[in-house]
């Protein structure tokens, strides 16, 4: 199951985060979907993390992912990361960076 953990340079951006938080989801969930694993957007946790200040950040949103490092993954991780950031960053018309965590991984879920 992918976790996002979001960083918001801001408190006024954790409403457009909100407000695109299902899109998100859905987003993630195609784009990480992969011959070996298909993804539900209810399988994406996202988490949201406030930064102190903008200082020391790359972009006023950044998204670190994190998912099992399935081979096509892997090949694609970059074009995620573009995509991700290049979308939000047109749909919420601020910037955004996005890194992509692909390892091996244990969880809780059935």
């Amino acid at each position: 199951m992918p976790t996002v953990n979001v960083f918001l340079s801001s408190k006024e951006h954790q409403q457009l985060l909100l407000t695109h938080c299902d899109r998100l989801k859905q987003l993630i969930a195609r784009e990480l979907s992969c011959n070996e694993r298909e993804l539900q957007p209810n399988e994406v946790s996202i988490r949201v993390i406030h930064s102190a200040s903008r200082e020391g950040m790359l972009a006023d949103v950044e998204f670190d992912i994190t998912a099992a490092a399935y081979p096509e993954r892997v090949t694609r991780q970059d074009a995620i990361c573009s995509l991700v950031s290049a979308w939000f960053s047109n749909s919420a018309g601020i910037e955004a960076k996005a890194w992509l965590a692909l390892s091996e991984l244990g969880h809780s879920m059935p």
